[in-house]
């Protein structure tokens, strides 16, 4: 037993309020330091090992408080939790066993087997936890030692890597927990995952921000640049529109001119069934006088058409000249439309490599951030550890001192004791001195008494003898 608590135990006896007041102030410094735990745990990032451990160890905290209320049970009310007042007894009219279907007896034997577990004492139920850990321990290693062998390596190392790790794991290292046999066989394993990083869940949230960031500006880019043919193409759609609306202008003027050029033809053909009817009519005279008329008519009619094809040219040379200098105007107000639009895309691809470059400053900054944070990370895990293990040796310290003073008060009251013993011991050692002092006097005096008589009766003798020669 601790010297703590067997203080515990003597200020219980000795002093029911100090020992009360020694509770509370326990119970209020376990809660600030489990809400203090339960906070950082919250704040921080934990890979997926830390939190099986966690869960484990308050499976293991609560098992424990189980343990404890039924001890403290059984001690008071030798009550188990087997017992006929904490479980209820099963009845008799419920099935046997050997009536029950294979469900129900599953479940009735692992009743049972919880009902003697739980009537089982606290040293019964460490030792055999202690030996399913073990056993577990050993299955676990002989699964990772057959994965290592069924990895795809060469036969004369896997051999070689096989044996080592099998003396190493049986021998040498013989590890107490899941976090360490993982560490030696990743150490042994040349395909095994790479160790994983405490900010490891940071980093790939921030890589996976940039890369969302690289995503936007990317797009934003490509709508830019589709914008910007769009409005390119929009001048040359025009123009095509136009070059179309001119190709139909130059077919009408074609067809007006074909028009033009047919109607002479219907002319004379008109004009000559009523030339026949009226020489057929009227006299030869009149034929004569006709024929004259219609040969001066067929001398001016090329003349006239010349004449009156000269302007349908003319029309057709202004619209065609007018149609040209839009054209070229609509070219250079395309060419300029196009030059801007270059110089967007220089300015636009300056500022994206601008931009880009800004980037890959403030990704390399970042990185050094995080760098400068895992550093801290580290540096501050190491002073919180090593704050704990003076936090550990101060209490140490403070429990060694504790019992110290302790142990110099019970040295003080067993040296007043031996004091107090050792006065009382003196006293009787001087009453018995003056008892022997005095028996000695008077020892002595009977002693001087009986020489006298003696003495004095040799003397009388002396004398008769004397008196009687």
């Amino acid at each position: 037993m601790s010297s703590t608590s067997t203080h515990r135990r003597r200020l219980k006896i000795e002093n029911p309020e100090k020992y009360n007041e020694l509770l509370v102030k326990q119970r209020a410094a376990t809660k600030k330091y489990q809400l203090k735990k339960k906070r950082e745990w919250e704040e921080s990032t934990h890979s997926q090992l830390e939190i099986d451990e966690y869960k484990a160890k308050k499976e293991k905290k609560r098992q424990y408080s189980r343990d404890y209320y039924w001890k403290s049970k059984t001690r008071k009310s030798n009550e188990t939790p087997n017992s006929a007042g904490s479980t209820p007894r099963p009845a008799h009219d419920k099935k046997r066993p050997k009536d029950m279907s294979p469900n129900e007896l599953r479940k009735y034997q692992s009743s049972q087997r919880r009902a003697q577990r739980a009537a089982l004492n606290h040293q019964k139920k460490t030792a055999i936890r202690l030996k399913n850990r073990e056993r577990m321990r050993k299955s676990r290693e002989e699964a990772k030692l057959a994965r290592i062998s069924s990895s795809p390596v060469a036969s004369s190392d896997r051999v070689t890597r096989l044996n080592q790790s099998a003396y190493i794991l049986n021998n040498k290292l013989k590890p107490k927990n899941m976090k360490y046999t993982q560490a030696s066989l990743n150490l042994l394993n040349r395909r095994s995952p790479e160790k994983k990083h405490a900010c490891q869940s940071l980093f790939n949230t921030k890589k996976l921000e940039n890369l969302d960031i690289k995503e936007e500006l990317g797009i934003q880019l490509q709508h830019s640049i589709l914008e910007e043919k769009e409005e390119i193409s929009k001048p040359v759609h025009n123009m095509v529109q136009e070059s179309d609306n001119l190709d139909i202008k130059e077919e009408l003027d074609i067809q007006l001119q074909d028009f033009l050029l047919k109607e002479p033809h219907q002319e004379e053909d008109i004009s000559k069934p009523a030339q026949n009817l009226s020489q057929e009519s009227d006299n030869l005279d009149i034929k004569e006088n006709l024929g004259i008329q219609l040969q001066d008519s067929i001398l001016k009619e090329p003349e006239q058409e010349e004449e009156m094809s000269k302007p349908v040219h003319n029309i057709i040379q202004r619209t065609s000249e007018m149609e040209l200098c839009v054209m070229r105007l609509q070219l250079e107000e395309i060419h300029k439309e196009k030059q801007i639009l270059e110089h967007k895309m220089a300015e636009a691809e300056a500022k994206w490599k601008s931009s880009e470059e800004d980037y890959k400053s403030q990704i390399t900054k970042l990185e050094v951030c995080m760098k400068d944070l895992q550093e801290q990370l580290t540096s501050a895990r190491k002073s919180m550890k090593q704050s704990s293990t003076l936090d550990l040796e101060m209490a140490d310290y403070e429990r060694t001192l504790s019992t110290l003073h302790n142990q110099v008060e019970e040295r003080d009251k067993k040296i007043e004791e031996l004091k107090a013993k050792l006065d009382k011991l003196d006293q009787r050692i001087t009453l018995k001195e003056t008892k022997i002092s005095w028996k000695n006097f008077r020892k002595t005096k009977q002693f001087s008494k009986r020489t006298n008589g003696e003495n004095l009766k040799s003397r009388r003798s002396e004398n008769i003898s004397v008196t009687e020669t």
